[in-house]
């Protein structure tokens, strides 16, 4: 009874099953409890709920049709729009902008004490993503102006938050995939005047933005790929993805296990630098971890998986399932997001609802077409 029947059978999923009245607790029971496991509690840095989370989401995925995806898209919005504030909140209370404080200690303390709902920027950077492009969809749907200035200054609030976090991996995957947010909802001549825009804004933040702009800036100084420092983050993941792709060619075909691959790259870390081991550092990219832990037929079964949802999306015409899934795929070449609660549990929902909704309206449409049939 753990998994609902359209599990076993996809093919045998009735239509009222995401209908009934226990919709709405359901939705809120997911909502309240594993969103906010996500940002509430510290995310737990196992495969572990990989395995788990997914078995878990199916359950809620069963009483969920598109008006109550609508009414999660509103809380998933508005409860990552509260999380911003807060994190706004912190960093005006920590006295950042008067130098009270490093943008380091403001990062530990929204990792470690942020009124207990705490979360890496990593991870925060990607839930206020995914909420920026649920709202763009909103905004596109939007007919009521108070509904379109609440989103337009939502999402300049998760902006800048976002910003702040200067999460540059997470970023250029917002990018990317609102670029193709802006191909497939616009004409050709509003392509260009929103990618023109779109383009403006982003240099402009970076250049607005201390931290951000060091960031990108790191990736063009040559001490970068020459030299470990703590102070250059893309120093550390160039270290790191030497060392994977090095432990990688020793065992390439059936990796070394999920249990074993820390150690693998710790061997390679001791050999490096000191930084790396004190870090303890994952591989970073989600398919050189894949391929750490099950080879390379690993990867190809991860590739499969992912290109048959991409499939899907464009198969169903479903524009959202293919933002997002483009969105996690770029997302995925510089972050580990699967091996993380944090990551796992959102990406496992969408991925589930967006296969299982279109599983349930083509099965409606074929019972539909069967009645109009049988009465003719």
């Amino acid at each position: 009874k753990t998994l609902p029947k359209f599990v076993k059978n996809p093919s045998r999923a009735s239509p009222d099953s995401i209908s009934n009245s226990s919709s709405i607790p359901s939705l809120l029971f997911f909502v309240f409890f594993n969103y906010l496991k996500l940002v509430l509690y510290r995310a737990i840095k196992t495969p572990k709920p990989t395995i788990m989370n997914p078995l878990k989401i199916p359950t809620v995925i069963d009483k969920i049709d598109e008006r109550k995806f609508r009414l999660f898209s509103k809380i998933y919005f508005f409860s990552t729009l509260l999380f911003s504030l807060v994190v706004i909140y912190k960093i005006i209370s920590l006295e950042y902008y008067s130098d009270k404080v490093t943008i380091n200690d403001v990062y530990n303390t929204l990792t470690n004490n942020l009124f207990g709902i705490e979360q890496h920027p990593i991870y925060a950077s990607i839930l206020i993503s995914i909420a920026i492009l649920l709202s763009a969809f909103k905004l596109l749907k939007a007919n009521k102006l108070f509904e379109k200035i609440l989103l337009i200054l939502g999402n300049i609030i998760m902006l800048f938050t976002l910003f702040f976090l200067s999460r540059k991996a997470v970023i250029l995957a917002l990018v990317l995939s609102f670029a193709v947010f802006v191909f497939t909802n616009f004409k050709r001549i509003k392509i260009k005047k929103t990618l023109t825009l779109s383009i403006l804004i982003f240099v402009s933040a970076i250049v607005a933005t201390p931290v951000l702009k060091k960031r990108f800036k790191e990736v063009f100084y040559s001490v970068t790929y020459s030299k470990i420092s703590p102070d250059n983050s893309s120093s550390i993941r160039f270290g790191v993805y030497k060392c994977v792709i090095e432990t990688i060619k020793q065992n390439p075909i059936i990796g070394y296990g999920i249990g074993d691959v820390d150690n693998a790259l710790q061997q390679c870390y001791e050999k490096t630098s000191k930084i790396l081991v004190e870090g303890n550092y994952n591989s970073h990219n989600q398919y050189l971890g894949i391929t750490l832990s099950n080879g390379i037929f690993g990867l190809l079964f991860f590739m499969l998986f992912l290109g048959y949802n991409v499939k899907k999306a464009a198969q169903f015409q479903d524009k959202l399932f293919l933002v997002v899934s483009i969105f996690y795929i770029v997302t995925m070449f510089f972050e580990n997001i699967l091996e993380r609660q944090s990551g796992v549990i959102i990406f496992a929902f969408f991925i589930c609802f967006f296969n299982f909704i279109k599983i349930v309206k083509t099965k409606r449409i074929a019972l539909e077409e069967e009645t109009d049939y049988n009465r003719n």
